[in-house]
C-alpha cells in the first residue's frame, strides 16, 4: 500500500519521469525515478532492497546518470535524507550540499566539477 501511495504521488508530481524497476538475475531489487528536464537530471527516488546495497549496483546507476547528465551539460539534483547512508556515495560522486529542507538534503552535481570527481570515483 505505501508504495502504490509513494508511486501515485510521484506520477502526480512529475508527470514526465521515468520510472524503472531495477533487475538483476530476473529478480526485482529496486527501483528508480528520474525526472529529465530542460535544466536538470532530478533524482526523485533510487532505491536497493537491503541485500543488494554497497554491491556497486547503485554506484553504477547514478554514474550513469552523470554521465548523461555530463553529456548533455546538465546537473543532477536528488533530495537525501540527513541519515541516508547513500549520503557517502554522493559526497564522493561530487554531490555538494545545497540547502536543509527538513529531514533532507538538496543536493547537486555540477557537470563541470562533478565530471572530475566520478572519473576519480569510477575507477
Amino acid at each position: 500500500m505505501q508504495f502504490e501511495a509513494q508511486h501515485r504521488y510521484y506520477h502526480e508530481q512529475f508527470t514526465d519521469a521515468r520510472f524503472d524497476v531495477i533487475e538483476q538475475n530476473n529478480q526485482s531489487i529496486g527501483r528508480l525515478y528520474v525526472d529529465r528536464r530542460a535544466e536538470e537530471i532530478r533524482i526523485i527516488d533510487i532505491a536497493l532492497l537491503p541485500e543488494c546495497r554497497g554491491l556497486g549496483i547503485g554506484k553504477y546507476l547514478m554514474c550513469e546518470l552523470l554521465e548523461e547528465a555530463s553529456s548533455k551539460g546538465l546537473r543532477v539534483t536528488i533530495h537525501v535524507e540527513h541519515n541516508n547512508p547513500a549520503m557517502h556515495l554522493y559526497k564522493r560522486l561530487g554531490f555538494q550540499h545545497i540547502h536543509d529542507e527538513g529531514v533532507y538534503y538538496f543536493m547537486q552535481w555540477d557537470p563541470v566539477a562533478g565530471s572530475e570527481d566520478q572519473a576519480k570515483t569510477a575507477s
